[in-house]
């Protein structure tokens, strides 16, 4: 009786410790997407500044441009450009969805620019989401279980 016990405690108790860890899990992805998102959002910021400042010097020094000067500033750009690379393909991996229709959304909602849709496209084209089929259907799960239950309205007829 003793080993019997044994087994249904110590079940129990590794059911509720997947239950923990799969939660903590989920925490730790969600995490991981709002700072990858936050990245994204502060490397854009840079850019679009350091966009200025090499316009801005170009234009007040259009006849003497200072080749050591401008240089730095267009590797910093192309730096920038890179870790924009890196902070996409880590949005990649965490969000559940990166599909064509997710970045039009994303774009109508202002949540990427013009120049990072289409580098968006390009990194979903050259890496390819190679999610287990265990994360697939948790993705799916997540989408039927959370969608958005429209509200219906009476018209002026069901009055």
């Amino acid at each position: 009786m003793s080993l019997d016990l044994f087994l249904k405690v110590g079940g129990g108790f590794c059911i509720f410790y997947s239950l923990y860890l799969y939660l903590e899990n989920f925490k730790l992805k969600k995490q991981i997407r709002a700072n990858s998102w936050l990245n994204y959002h502060r490397v854009t910021s840079t850019a679009k500044t350091l966009e200025e400042v090499i316009a801005l010097y170009k234009s007040i020094h259009r006849s003497n441009l200072n080749t050591e000067v401008l240089e730095p500033l267009i590797r910093v750009d192309s730096h920038t450009t890179e870790f924009s690379k890196g902070i996409i393909h880590q949005i990649q991996m965490y969000e559940p969805s990166f599909e064509e229709k997710d970045f039009s959304k994303w774009h109508t909602e202002g949540k990427i620019n013009n120049s990072s849709l289409r580098v968006f496209k390009a990194i979903k084209l050259t890496n390819p989401e190679r999610k287990p089929i265990s994360e697939k259907f948790r993705g799916w799960l997540r989408k039927q279980l959370f969608k958005e239950k429209k509200v219906e309205t009476p018209t002026s007829t069901e009055k």
